[in-house]
């Protein structure tokens, strides 16, 4: 079976190999690896100065202009029998790529997959009403062409096309578990990591850490923060001259060896903490996947998909808004109850959240779609 995996890689000029979009990429070809060969088709319209950046930016929220890339068929695609496509914006390009690629390969099933949805409110601003008026035209067309839509949410149908239901994985292969750290009776380091943006809700975080340090507690309670942004410079100001200036540590963005000394000395993961604005009140983040996999309990604002599954290891926030450190403390202490508990724990997490997000557990099921219906294919040839 040859299966054409087609993306568009917005940060094309980053190093791939340290990003954790490129990271699942290789995991999911990876996975369709055991159907057959996978060929990558990965689109960039990042290339040219910045005249020509600024031309895109223009001419992306006009009709009949390409809104990210324009998808066109060639010979590369010719003999394709399955194609796994991850959405970017929407426009009349892709769907005659759609077409186009039916037309050539009748056979050929297309499977889309949506990593936000409902997502329209992610595009309500004045500049991004023009991409998602072509969007919405656009996905009428869909059911056309697209065989079955891969979705986080719990929608059974999404543009009139039957879903595939999963959640976002990790290959565990990639991510080593982290070491023992047993000190947490006398302190406890968490770790956040993301490239931060308003709606990590990191204000609201150090708000919290503040209000803790406040009430002159005995128990230290350390907050790494690993990434970068502009939430993270304005924070990393006001900490410098607050209460907790020793008890927030910003470490920058950090891959690698360098990313995993900070995981094996924190024995708790804070996820997103606020309520998301665009109306998306589950995570199905990569970063909580790569925490289960390190071993780590992960606390949050909203609630995470895999807390379904292995809900002993997940704590969301009663009230948001404001979070209280003392809680974090809580749960953490109802996890490592015992000294024996803090070698335990980590490998317990991992091993229950591979059976969970795994990249072999999560493709499963459209490995099984491709397969039943290049099985069914091959029956009626009979």
């Amino acid at each position: 079976m040859k299966i054409a995996y087609v993306d568009f890689y917005k940060d094309s000029k980053s190093d791939k190999s340290t990003s954790g979009v490129e990271r699942k990429i290789n995991a999911q070809m990876k996975a369709l690896g055991q159907l057959g060969e996978v060929v990558r088709h990965s689109y960039d319209n990042q290339s040219g100065g910045r005249l020509i950046a600024f031309v895109r930016m223009v001419t992306r929220r006009l009709p009949f202009f390409p809104s990210k890339v324009a998808y066109r068929y060639d010979s590369s695609y010719d003999g394709t029998d399955a194609m796994y496509f991850r959405k970017t914006t929407l426009d009349s390009f892709a769907v005659r790529f759609f077409r186009d690629v039916k037309k050539h390969n009748p056979k050929c099933k297309i499977v889309m997959e949506i990593p936000t949805y409902p997502y329209d409110k992610e595009m309500t601003s004045l500049i991004e009403w023009p991409r998602l008026i072509k969007d919405r035209w656009s996905r009428k067309k869909l059911k056309h062409y697209i065989d079955r839509i891969v979705t986080f949410s719990d929608d059974n149908v999404i543009f009139g096309i039957p879903t595939i239901r999963t959640m976002n994985g990790i290959d565990f292969d990639t991510v080593p578990l982290r070491e023992v750290h047993a000190n947490a009776e006398v302190e406890i380091h968490t770790v956040m990591v993301a490239n931060f943006a308003s709606w990590h809700g990191l204000d609201k975080l150090i708000d919290g850490m503040i209000k803790y340090y406040s009430e002159l507690p005995k128990r230290r309670f350390v907050l790494h923060i690993v990434g970068g942004g502009k939430v993270v410079e304005i924070e990393k100001a006001r900490v410098s001259h607050s209460i907790v200036s020793d008890h927030v540590i910003f470490h920058g963005p950090l891959v690698g060896l360098d990313l995993q000394v900070i995981y094996d000395q924190v024995t708790l993961a804070i996820d997103i903490c606020d309520v998301d604005e665009h109306g998306l009140f589950i995570s199905s983040s990569l970063k909580t996947r790569e925490y289960v996999a390190k071993g780590l309990p992960v606390v949050g604002a909203i609630e995470i998909d895999l807390s379904r599954s292995m809900n002993e290891y997940f704590y969301r926030f009663k009230n948001p808004h404001c979070i209280d450190v003392r809680e974090m403390i809580d749960f953490h202490d109802s996890i490592y109850h015992d000294n024996e508990s803090y070698h335990s724990v980590p490998l317990k997490i991992r091993e229950l959240a591979k059976t969970v997000c795994d990249i072999h557990v999560v493709m499963n099921p459209v490995i099984q779609f491709f397969q039943i219906h290049k099985v069914d294919e091959k029956k009626y040839e009979k």
